[in-house]
């Protein structure tokens, strides 16, 4: 009877080991059963998130596991080995998208370490700047070895592409060899790049929309973006990928330290190394670069199982390939809660602890029965939480969201008691304020209190517009306010933060068309002060640091607009910028609505000057009250036209009015109008949209 062994043997090995199998010499082949290469930037966009959070990890001091674990890949000896070439194959049977991802990655990450090589020279410091020199070529010796094989011959070396398909042919002669297949001739273009020591690695395919090409084009770009630069891409304002900050700090941690290749070589001179390049500004990017490199090759973890026949393989990779549902970071935290309470003379059934758990279950978890659904608001909870404790983007990664969230009630427990159960009430009083006013069932049943109806149905309009907008990243900032509403002062004070957070929105919109860093402005009022008057937003370690005035929170957001990218400081900067946007997508729509409700709000026609608006002589009235939640979600406004339409050539329409670029597009084309009339005039007659547009009614 065969023994376990037998069947399979498995091991978890980093991607550099797992490259290296049969002593560097292995090439991993891709059976024809395969189906092409096909991950989405999705996909793709996942995995880099996944492998920056474990460098982040990595740089931190208590951050968990210091590793990121890729899944599963199962292989089988191929003995079709090719007559030219004596070398060993591993069929991949499952695995071969991150694989292919990472052997991208790979070369994205050497062209890079080449392409930026010369911010070496900008380190002043002569022992450092040789120390470096060295580190790149140690470097770029494990990226070349996880990318092509090398197999010593009689006479010479043969390096070929580390993994092939079915079909190609590996050989110590070119005459023999064959890469036919897009990843094998992909990765023989950049053999031949170090080869020939070719200055940039532009690699080509016969069919210029190849996915596997598109995906490293698209990996090149964030390589650049979230690892070099570590900012966002601008592709990917709207995704919440938000790529953890490392910054020259982290160097000194010793987890980071280690990443480097040749630095223990340095023994006692080391430490002097590492502070010569925190202390030098411009080798930041560069040192980052080296690090992830670093992490991708020795600490992104694979579980490789090897089985010595196809059938075996199989019933292995059908056994693993089952759908479960994972743990919130929430689920995880609760042990921890317990065994704190318990161990503190408490019993956590009863205790203050127990109570705000149970509004995080009962209230918040309870509300979704969707398991996706549930992690995706768990995620979203505790990505708003780390910014409102501690002015932390922690980003939506669940094996980092757990290990945080752990980390953040660990330390408080082991500091300050107080603290530890502050911060359960906190993610529960963060739950509450997401279900009551970010929710737009919760909006809508939110009920006014007597005699105060104007501040409150400001409120209510203002809340629902962020949510139409969905703009989560307010949560923190609104919540600071609305869970120290206790009294009647704090809660004018709530309500005066979310006009002005409101406000900011629209402004800031208005001038950019889009979202493009609108959700780090929001970050970096919890985590730091942008004007200098005052500190940050977030509660702080110990829950100390105190809430921002409104004229303070107000002097932050300004700052944003007077910002060297926006450079808005008044209403006539803005007004330049704003008319020059034209419409983007849905979400611009919500708010160029909410710009001409503003606009329109106890106005009348201005006599002086046709087709504008005018509040000089204008009696407010219910018909002019426009800045109303009612009237917000009601019907008679509900879509966005264009006054003079799209397209060029509609009937009765002057053709001078498109000279200008997107002219049509832009607010000062755009009314709003009940759906059915605005699909009576969907043929853009001009007749017919004037005795529309001048009913008395609207």
């Amino acid at each position: 009877m065969p023994t376990i062994s037998d069947i399979f043997k498995a091991n978890a090995d980093s991607f550099g080991e797992t490259m290296a199998r049969g002593s560097g010499t292995v090439s991993f082949k891709l059976p024809e059963y395969q189906r092409p290469y096909d991950w989405s930037s999705d996909n793709v966009q996942r995995l880099l998130r996944d492998c920056l959070n474990g460098l982040k990890r990595t740089t931190s001091q208590s951050a968990g596991s210091r590793h990121t674990f890729l899944g599963t890949m199962i292989l089988v000896v191929d003995n079709a080995k090719e007559v030219t070439f004596a070398a060993e194959s591993l069929l991949v049977v499952d695995g071969q998208q991150r694989l292919t991802t990472l052997l991208l990655l790979s070369c994205a990450l050497y062209s890079a370490i080449k392409g930026h090589e010369n911010d070496i020279e900008q380190v002043s410091d002569e022992a450092s700047k040789d120390w470096l020199h060295n580190e790149v070529q140690e470097q770029l010796d494990r990226l070349y070895r996880c990318i092509v094989g090398v197999r010593t011959g009689v006479s010479e070396s043969t390096r070929y592409p580390r993994m092939v398909r079915s079909g190609d042919n590996r050989a110590h002669s070119p005459s023999e060899y064959r890469y036919d297949s897009e990843i094998a001739n992909f990765l023989k273009q950049f053999l031949d790049y170090c080869a020939n020591e070719l200055e940039d690695f532009t690699p080509t395919c016969e069919n210029p929309k190849a996915h596997l090409l598109e995906t490293y084009k698209y990996i090149q770009k964030r390589v650049e973006s979230y690892v070099y630069l570590g900012e966002e891409h601008p592709e990917d304002q709207d995704d919440e990928f938000a790529p953890p900050s490392i910054a020259m700090a982290d160097f000194r941690q010793s987890g980071c330290q280690e990443l480097f290749a040749t630095l223990r070589s340095l023994g006692p001179q080391s430490g002097d190394i590492i502070d010569g390049i925190a202390s030098q500004a411009d080798s930041e990017d560069f040192v980052r670069l080296l690090l992830f490199s670093s992490y991708v090759v020795q600490s992104v973890v694979l579980a490789v199982v090897e089985a010595p026949d196809e059938d075996i393989a199989f019933e292995i990779f059908d056994a693993l390939n089952t759908t479960g549902e994972p743990l919130t970071a929430l689920e995880t935290l609760k042990p921890h809660v317990v065994r704190f309470e318990n161990a503190n003379g408490n019993d956590f059934a009863g205790s203050e602890s127990e109570l705000w758990w149970n509004v995080l279950e009962d209230e918040f978890l309870a509300a979704f029965s969707s398991p996706d659904d549930r992690q995706r608001h768990s995620k979203e909870l505790a990505t708003a939480f780390a910014l409102y404790y501690v002015g932390e983007n922690i980003g939506a990664d669940l094996n980092f969201q757990r290990n945080t969230l752990r980390n953040y009630f660990t330390q408080a427990a082991q500091n300050d008691h107080t603290v530890a159960r502050q911060i359960v009430r906190s993610l529960a009083e963060l739950a509450q304020y997401r279900q009551n006013y970010c929710d737009k069932d919760g909006i809508n049943d939110f009920v006014i209190p007597q005699g105060e109806f104007e501040d409150y149905n400001t409120l209510k309009l203002c809340l629902r517009f962020l949510a139409d907008t969905n703009t989560s990243l307010v949560i923190p900032i609104l919540a600071r306010y609305w869970i120290e509403n206790s009294n009647e002062d704090s809660e004018k004070r709530f309500l005066n933060a979310v006009k002005a957070v409101t406000a900011f929105l629209v402004l800031r919109r208005a001038i950019t068309g889009g979202t493009s860093r609108i959700d780090s402005d929001f970050r970096k009022v919890m985590s730091s002060s942008q004007s200098g008057s005052s500190g940050p937003l977030c509660l702080g370690s110990s829950m100390s640091n105190r809430i921002l005035t409104i004229d303070e929170l107000k002097n932050e957001l300004r700052s944003f607009l007077a910002a060297r990218r926006l450079e808005v400081t008044d209403k006539e900067s803005w007004l330049r910028r704003a008319k020059e946007i034209t419409l983007a997508n849905q979400m611009s729509r919500t708010v160029y609505k909410f710009i001409l409700y503003a606009a329109a709000h106890h106005a009348q026609p201005d006599e002086d000057h046709p087709g504008l608006l005018t509040r000089e002589g204008a009696v407010p009235s219910v018909k002019s009250n426009y800045l109303d939640y009612q009237v917000w979600i009601g019907p008679k406004y509900a879509t966005l036209e264009h006054i003079a339409p799209e397209s060029v050539g509609s009937a009765g329409w002057n053709s001078n009015i498109y000279q200008t670029l997107n002219a049509q597009h832009r607010i000062g084309n755009l009314v709003l109008l009940p759906e059915k009339e605005n699909d009576s005039i969907g043929n853009g007659v001009l007749g017919k949209e004037k005795t529309l547009l001048s009913c008395p009614n609207g």
